[in-house]
């Protein structure tokens, strides 16, 4: 009786350690994340850069300043543009993200 005890309990562990390796991939989902990036007055900036924080995986906005990437969903999206101050915000699930950076209020130094 105990070895069929533990050859059931055996059989359960087994059974609920591939169900859980069995999940793992849908944790780490990627969503298609779009959006237009634009500056104070809604002219679009071309060639914004838009990178996932802590990863290569990046895109430029087009000539409408239009972007889609691909990421995780859970994962957060640094914008940034020459002249302007970089922008983080949070993917949260969310497919559509627009954002409207502000002008960077440091002047260079002529010299």
């Amino acid at each position: 009786m105990k070895n069929i005890c533990f050859q059931m309990n055996r059989k359960a562990w087994l059974v609920a350690i591939m169900v859980l390796c069995l999940s793992f991939p849908a944790l780490a989902q990627k969503i298609t994340v779009s959006g237009t990036v634009t500056d104070k007055t809604g002219e679009p900036l071309i060639g914004a850069s838009v990178l996932a924080k802590g990863t290569q995986q990046g895109t430029a906005t087009d000539f409408d300043g239009n972007y889609r990437i691909d990421v995780d969903a859970n994962a957060t999206l640094v914008f940034s543009y020459v002249g302007y101050d970089t922008q983080n915000v949070a993917v949260n699930g969310r497919t559509t993200i627009d954002v409207v950076l502000s002008e960077n209020s440091v002047m260079l130094k002529r010299s």
